[in-house]
């Protein structure tokens, strides 16, 4: 079940990111400079409204996997940096102090929710975004 209550969090411990993630570290630069807002509606049909349990958010689900590809880390390995990586946490919209995921979701995540037509209308036939600059 997809959520659809875009709360927000207040984390006491937010601030730190300000100081433990440089302001030229390169996941600081592509999350400050590329929405990923496009992920979550273009999923939607993939996950049910009204049954089931509440899923981790797409697009979050959709950066772990943009960091596996990045770093080229296993699901366990990568799982486990973002335990830690402040960096890495930074990245996917996790506060300081939240658990990470279960190395499981990201099987799940790739051989249910990230289809090859899915993969093909989010590079082919999304409109245009505007992707910032990344240089410093």
């Amino acid at each position: 079940m997809l959520r659809t209550d875009n709360q927000m969090k207040l984390s006491e411990y937010g601030n730190l990111y300000d100081v433990v993630v440089p302001k030229d570290n390169l996941l600081r630069k592509i999350k400050e400079n590329i929405d990923f807002g496009f992920v979550n509606p273009m999923l939607k049909k993939q996950y049910c409204e009204a049954f089931g349990r509440p899923a981790k958010e797409p697009e979050m689900m959709f950066k772990i996997m943009f960091l596996k590809r990045m770093y080229d880390m296993s699901d366990e390995i990568l799982v486990d940096n973002l335990g830690y990586n402040m960096a890495f946490k930074y990245f996917i919209g996790l506060d300081p102090e939240d658990d990470t995921i279960d190395p499981s979701l990201l099987t799940k995540f790739r051989k249910t929710r990230i289809t090859e037509d899915i993969l093909e209308e989010m590079l082919f036939n999304a409109p245009q975004r505007s992707f910032g600059t990344l240089s410093g």
